[in-house]
């Protein structure tokens, strides 16, 4: 987990509820085809002992894959893993 990058987008568009998961899912395609992982908002410094891989900065990468989750306030969730298409 300390090798793969992530992000959290809550801190950029809020709490969207049911619309969470398909921006998250625009992103998640929008950094297969930038092969870019992009910036967490307002992201400083991680908390102690986080092993997650965020950044305030946009982050080149080679990206193949990426899994995207939602989660609602009334339990239900969701993932999505897009696979980056070579033509």
């Amino acid at each position: 987990i300390d090798t793969i990058p992530a992000v959290a987008t809550t801190g950029l568009v809020g709490s969207m509820f049911a619309g969470a998961g398909g921006v998250s899912a625009a992103l998640a395609a929008m950094a297969l085809q930038k092969q870019t992982v992009p910036p967490t908002t307002n992201f400083q410094t991680p908390a102690k002992h986080c092993r997650l891989q965020l950044s305030n900065q946009p982050r080149k990468a080679e990206l193949n894959y990426v899994l995207t989750g939602a989660f609602s306030v009334g339990g239900q969730s969701a993932a999505c893993v897009l696979k980056r298409h070579n033509p």
